[in-house]
């Protein structure tokens, strides 16, 4: 009986031990829908880049408007970092205020909360409403890379985690595509970000004490981590581009295999 495939056409019956063809347009209808969250996210960040209320993201303006909220101010501030870094918005000046306002310890728990609540919006949107794309489109090494991510799901997550040059929303909906469950990214997340959503709440806090001491003490604890997370990153590359396992057709293919 004649089906229709990934290609959009139909005709006999698909090996199933063969791929299906890709072509530009299923490429183009299976990232459709990435495509037009991309925009819409894209959209958000710029539109607010561009406007008059860009300059109020500070460290400093942050502080000063959760301070006027009184006691509303933390479950705001957690809704702030829920909500802002789904858009790219970084977290780096919602960590410094939350320190400059609560103090180190209070700001690094309430920050450390809406860390995570993020982290699991943002793989939720991801995994859910993608990965079933990506599983579609992935083949030959895209499939062994993607296994190697799996496979070592906790450390893949910790990797993203840690290199300090990416946004947090990014790494969330970049770890949501791969095969990483939902555990080990829960995991992943904590051992790698929690120490830079301490290190940002201690410069926070150490940039309104007006100790040098202090200040200068976050400074080389950020840029100690900043080291070690490329370090940690470079030798483990190989563990995550899966150079060491044998490559695999697709993977519609693996799960037949697991299923089997």
């Amino acid at each position: 009986m004649p089906h229709e495939n990934i290609d959009g056409g139909t005709g006999r019956d698909i090996d199933p031990d063969v791929p299906p063809k890709l072509t530009f347009r299923a490429i183009v209808r299976e990232l459709r829908g990435v495509l037009i969250f991309i925009a819409v996210v894209s959209a958000v960040y710029i539109g607010f880049r561009f406007s008059p209320w860009y300059g109020a993201f500070t460290v400093s303006e942050i502080e000063a408007y959760l301070r006027s909220l009184g006691f509303l101010a933390v479950p705001i501030h957690i809704v702030c970092f829920v909500i802002l870094p789904l858009f790219i918005f970084p977290i780096t000046p919602l960590c410094m205020a939350g320190g400059a306002l609560f103090g180190t310890g209070m700001g690094f728990v309430i920050s450390a909360v809406g860390f995570i609540l993020n982290s699991w919006a943002g793989f939720a949107i991801s995994k859910s409403m993608f990965r079933k794309r990506i599983e579609r489109l992935v083949r030959g090494r895209g499939v062994t890379i993607d296994r190697g991510i799996a496979e070592h799901g906790i450390l893949s997550t910790f990797l993203i985690r840690f290199f300090p040059f990416t946004p947090a929303g990014f790494q969330n909906y970049l770890v949501g595509l791969s095969g990483v469950s939902f555990r080990h990214f829960t995991i992943g997340s904590l051992l790698g970000g929690m120490p830079w959503v301490f290190v940002l709440t201690f410069l926070g806090g150490a940039l309104f004490a007006e100790r040098t001491t202090v200040f200068l003490s976050s400074i080389l604890l950020f840029l100690f981590i900043c080291v070690v997370s490329l370090i940690v990153t470079f030798y483990n590359r190989d563990k995550i581009l899966g150079r060491t396992q044998k490559e695999e057709p697709t993977l519609i293919e693996r799960k037949d295999e697991e299923h089997s």
